[in-house]
């Protein structure tokens, strides 16, 4: 159950973190918007143990109005678990850029097909970040609740899931340099509390703690932290940076 959770949250990391704010120009100038900019993060445990890899590539930027649209693929492994492909939507818009909350759905539909569940609660607040931020500055709070229920089989009732992934007080506590593959990275350093809740096959885990992001306005998310009682639970890292040609 625990490594479930640490995937879903992985995963909302994986969500959050790829996202990259400014206005519609400067959004465009950025190299994680740009069509063939790869990014591959190393995710290690609290023993500084490898558990897995994501490698996101964006394979397409469309401009509709004055927003911009970024697709990106999305493969993560762990273990000897087979790799996971997902697509994903990000836009930028009015100087904030998140995650199109519907990706979430087009993502549990290429696991189960979404005819075959019915939704009791969905709320998608996805993270949002700026482009030029200072010390101090706050970010708005994120949300996400997901409550389904798979539709009757053979007059068996499957029980209910649900999946919880709530960031609070979300500040800016500093500015790093972190250097990826020979590439100097200058990052906002985000710190957030976090409540993460995962309820399947009548198992449920809620996870409460800290996170810290170092979020880059060109290369996006390089580094993630998160801390669970005041210790480091699991950590996630750049470490491969491939610019678009």
């Amino acid at each position: 159950m625990k490594k479930g959770l640490a995937l879903i949250c992985s995963f909302l990391t994986a969500a959050i973190g790829f996202a990259f704010v400014g206005q519609t120009n400067e959004c465009a100038e950025a190299y994680f918007n740009k069509e063939g900019f790869v990014i591959t993060i190393s995710m290690y445990d609290s023993t500084g143990r490898v558990d897995g890899r994501r490698e996101s590539t964006v394979t397409g930027v469309e401009m509709n109005g004055d927003t911009l649209f970024t697709d990106v693929t999305m493969v993560s492994s762990s273990g000897e678990d087979k790799p996971e492909r997902k697509q994903m939507r990000y836009h930028c818009v009015n100087n904030m850029y998140s995650m199109d909350g519907k990706s979430i759905l087009t993502a549990m539909n290429s696991q189960v097909p979404l005819a075959y569940v019915r939704f009791t609660e969905m709320k998608l607040d996805m993270p949002q970040y700026a482009l030029k931020m200072k010390v101090t500055d706050t970010l708005p709070d994120s949300d996400l609740r997901i409550a389904f229920q798979m539709r009757q089989s053979f007059g068996m009732k499957v029980p209910a899931s649900r999946v919880v992934a709530i960031y609070r007080n979300r500040t800016v506590t500093g500015i790093d340099t972190l250097v990826i593959a020979g590439i100097s990275c200058v990052a906002y350093i985000i710190e957030s509390d976090f409540e993460s809740n995962i309820l399947a096959a009548r198992q449920g885990m809620t996870t409460v703690g800290r996170m810290k992001e170092w979020f880059s306005p060109q290369y996006g998310l390089i580094r993630s932290e998160f801390f669970e009682k005041g210790r480091l639970s699991r950590y996630e890292i750049a470490t491969a940076i491939k610019l678009p040609q």
